[in-house]
């Protein structure tokens, strides 16, 4: 299994209840319908940080590599970056 850990800007004053709605009406849509996509945790930043994080899991590297090439988050939220990493173990 992989992750893509992706980390995301929320803009100043934008609400963690907009962006749970951004969330549920359009990322996750998206996300599900991702080949290989099995299942996606979204955190919301640690004040005073605008910093959000998202851990996406996949059955394989490649089909998690071709999504976080294409990855973006809906506007106003800027994309910080992404990884890709193997999962090890989980619980």
């Amino acid at each position: 299994m992989f992750a893509i850990v992706v980390h995301v800007e929320l803009p100043e004053g934008f609400s963690i209840e907009a962006a749970k709605k951004g969330i549920e009406e359009q990322v996750i849509p998206r996300v599900t319908q991702a080949p290989g996509f099995r299942m996606g945790h979204w955190m919301a930043p640690v004040a005073p940080s605008r910093e959000g994080m998202s851990i996406l899991l996949f059955d394989e590297e490649q089909p998690a590599r071709d999504f976080a090439g294409v990855l973006q988050p809906p506007p106003p939220v800027r994309l910080i970056g992404t990884e890709v990493r193997e999962v090890i173990a989980n619980a």
